[in-house]
């Protein structure tokens, strides 16, 4: 029978990967004291070197994120400018039609 793997909370995972960049216990130490496996410690340390990139990199998408989402508020005002104004001219023109007794 296959066993569920189990779920490690990603605080659990930067503490001991933490402890295990320190070097002040081996491998094996670590893998005892939190009850895991070497493959385990070796997998989420890989995963931290992986993603250590965006940590210095978040700054910059959040940035350019804030700058896209600032454009299409933008480009979403001028629509609602756009639709006021036709709205407007549409409703001047119904008016002068029903002063001149033409249909629309």
């Amino acid at each position: 029978m296959k066993k569920n793997p189990k779920f490690y909370p990603p605080e659990f995972k930067a503490k001991v990967v933490k402890e295990f960049i320190k070097k002040d216990k081996t491998q094996a130490e670590i893998c005892s004291q939190y009850g895991i496996t070497v493959k385990t410690l070796t997998r989420w340390h890989s995963e931290y070197l992986e993603g250590i990139d965006a940590i210095f990199t978040k700054g910059k998408v959040e940035k350019a994120h804030k700058e896209e989402v600032s454009e299409k508020q933008k480009a979403l005002d001028e629509a609602y400018r756009e639709i006021g104004s036709l709205t407007t001219q549409l409703n001047w023109l119904k008016k002068k039609c029903s002063e001149f007794g033409v249909k629309h």
